[in-house]
């Protein structure tokens, strides 16, 4: 379990370090070379997707919280897919894209501080809080451009980011709070009898 927090850790932080990239590209550019971007994105996050999924098949021990974070990573490797290969064609649609996106890894940020970086006993609501803003204006990006505007791309930057830093901090709160969690959870069963003990006296 300890090697496993380790590994989540460097995983983990990978996946933020795309989102950061993100979040820096949409400031950055806005709405130019829209559809480069989108290309590059959809890689990143076909990649972030992967390190999910992987994450996922590394792990021995799966639990349901396990399982939802491998379904989350199908679909966002799903998603980076679609999105690079059709990148020119969903240049219009890409905003609700990528807010789709901001909504789920918020979500993956408040379910991990509530499972697993809230046993470090440190500031897990900080996470909670960001992946709350990240979810919050995810669906905002949505509404605004709904209601058609489209000075939307420097507040993607920013869910973007917003949702890397909660990752980040979720990240490396759990693994100098490793000991902690572990501690907090119960010993493992005892080895079942060998065969032929229960006939011993």
């Amino acid at each position: 379990m300890n090697n496993a927090l380790k590994s989540y850790k460097a995983r983990i932080m990978i996946v933020d370090i795309v989102m950061l990239i993100l979040g820096a590209g949409f400031i950055i550019w806005q709405d130019d070379m829209m559809a480069k971007l989108i290309l590059v994105t959809g890689v990143l996050v076909a990649v972030a997707g992967l390190i999910l999924v992987i994450n996922f098949l590394l792990d021995k021990d799966k639990t349901a919280f396990d399982w939802t974070i491998m379904i989350i990573g199908v679909l966002v490797l799903t998603g980076g897919i679609l999105l690079a290969v059709f990148a020119e064609a969903v240049v219009n649609i890409s905003v609700f894209i990528f807010a789709g996106l901001l909504v789920i890894y918020g979500i993956i940020d408040i379910a991990t501080s509530i499972a697993v970086t809230r046993l470090t006993g440190g500031i897990w609501w900080l996470p909670l809080l960001l992946g709350l803003a990240a979810s919050g204006l995810g669906i905002g990006i949505i509404i605004l451009k709904t209601q058609g505007t489209d000075a939307v791309a420097i507040m993607t930057g920013i869910a973007f980011i917003v949702a890397a830093v909660g990752g980040i901090i979720n990240a490396v709160q759990t693994f100098f709070g490793r000991k902690k969690i572990l501690g907090s959870m119960p010993p493992p069963p005892p080895p079942p009898p060998e065969f032929g003990d229960d006939l011993k006296v």
